[in-house]
Parts: C-alpha cells; structure tokens; sequence
C-alpha cells in the first residue's frame, strides 16, 4: 500500500482521532485485518507472528481433524 485512498464512512481526522473515536477495542481484529497488519509489517518476527494470529482457526480446524 503506497498511499492511502479516501473511504467514504469515516470523516478525515488524525490517525489519534480514529483510534480513539472508531476503533472498537471489545472484539478482536479480523483474520482480514491481521493479513493486511502482516503485509504492513516491517520486520520478519512481527509479520510471521501476524500471519500466524491471522491463520489460528484454520490451524485449530486442522488439529482436529
């Protein structure tokens, strides 16, 4: 992602302001949204733990199979 696009349900406001006004802190990231994190990542460990975080039910399902 080289720039952000403008996305039509959030006013524009500073990264802080979104934080704090928008993001809902009572239920976890979506697995979409730790790939996208992931492919954000700048360093290998915090991307491969993303990535892992983003995979955690698909490796739950295949345990118990």
């Amino acid at each position: 992602m080289k720039s952000w696009d403008p996305y039509g349900k959030l006013p524009v406001c500073t990264l802080r302001t979104a934080l704090t006004r928008y993001l809902d802190i009572t239920t976890p990231p979506s697995q979409a949204l730790l790939k996208l994190f992931a492919k954000q990542a700048t360093k290998d460990c915090d991307r491969e733990s993303l990535e892992k975080l983003a995979n955690v039910n698909k490796n739950l399902h295949d345990v118990h199979l």
